[in-house]
């Protein structure tokens, strides 16, 4: 099989921002989209007309659903208890005991609430802001997803707007480079097969993925099948967010337009990147809110009188500042 590599050192995220933006119908893209382009424009001077993506792999057989019942009702009841373990870490428990203390009476009593069920919603997202758009209501919405059967689990984020959005920004990505964009794991057949038969068949936190595996033997070096893995680019993500990215983030969140219309609280948002670049893991995706800000300055920036080109006059590439270290900073 022919390879063609992409060198990744220089794609890493913000890079070259504004250039690797949000498309105008939407402030959500990925956090890889300079090196997703970069790929893309080698596909395309290759000849490449068609790309095949894993994407959709982990929501249909991955994505972090245990079935400890479902095993314990095979007699396997040492791997239900360690399953049972997964899944209580998974939906915020921290033993076992309590997460048969409260997940068995909502899996007996279908409408039982959850005593003590907080939602989890970001800090930097202004109270006021999420009770008008719903957005509570959203994401509790989410969170009782979790605490379903392990098949309304799968169902729930196979339907989800998070992997709606995530395919929609992948199309259109490739869309610009005249590519057509395929992700069989979202097949209509394969979705109504899975959905169809025992969730601990299909994964189980000692075989992830398991029916995936199980399905390649014999087709697959075995040694491959057994001990392949996903593998992100965690060097790549930490190269733009914490080092070169850096002074472009600060700006972006210190002066952000998400702030004056009552979105975000900038000052919390500012904190919490803080505390993430001195080694502390945000609870939630620190991404998501930069993406709306730089979609806002990007289309929906207040002229207050001033003209167009003058508006969007910071945001050219002629007017990104460069540090004596060659960092990127949006005036």
């Amino acid at each position: 099989i022919a390879l063609t590599e992409v060198d990744a050192e220089e794609a890493w995220p913000l890079k070259g921002y504004p250039e690797h933006g949000p498309h105008r119908d939407e402030p959500y893209f990925g956090v890889y989209q300079a090196l997703i382009e970069k790929t893309l424009a080698i596909a395309r001077d290759d000849g490449i007309s068609l790309l095949i993506t894993g994407d959709g792999g982990d929501e249909l057989v991955g994505a972090w659903i245990y079935d400890p019942f479902g095993l314990a009702r095979q007699g396997a009841f040492r791997k239900a208890w360690r399953e049972a373990h997964f899944y209580s870490r998974t939906v915020g428990f921290k033993s076992r005991g309590q997460f048969l203390m409260g997940i068995l009476p909502r899996l007996l009593f279908k409408n039982r609430p959850i005593a003590g069920q907080r939602v989890s919603c970001p800090r930097w997202i202004h109270r006021d802001f999420a009770r008008r758009t719903g957005l509570l209501e959203m994401i509790a919405l989410q969170q009782g997803n979790r605490l379903q059967t392990p098949v309304h689990q799968r169902k729930a984020i196979l339907l989800s707007p998070a992997l709606a959005r995530w395919l929609r920004w992948l199309e259109r990505s490739y869309a610009q480079f005249a590519i057509q964009f395929s992700a069989p794991w979202t097949d209509r057949r394969l979705v109504e097969f899975i959905l169809s038969i025992p969730q601990w068949v299909v994964h189980q936190s000692a075989e992830p993925k398991r029916l995936a595996r199980q399905s390649m033997r014999g087709i697959m070096p075995e040694r491959t099948r057994v001990e392949a893995g996903k593998r992100e680019p965690d060097r790549l993500f930490q190269l733009g967010m914490k080092i070169h990215g850096r002074l472009t983030i600060e700006y972006l969140v210190s002066t952000a337009s998400a702030g004056i219309r009552g979105y975000v609280d900038k000052e919390v948002l500012l904190e919490e990147y803080r505390q993430y670049l001195a080694g502390k893991m945000p609870r939630h995706d620190l991404w998501a809110p930069l993406t709306l800000e730089m979609w806002l300055r990007a289309f929906w920036r207040r002229e207050s009188g001033r003209t167009r080109a003058q508006a969007s006059g910071p945001l050219s590439s002629a007017n990104i500042l460069r540090s004596s270290s060659g960092t990127s900073v949006c005036p």
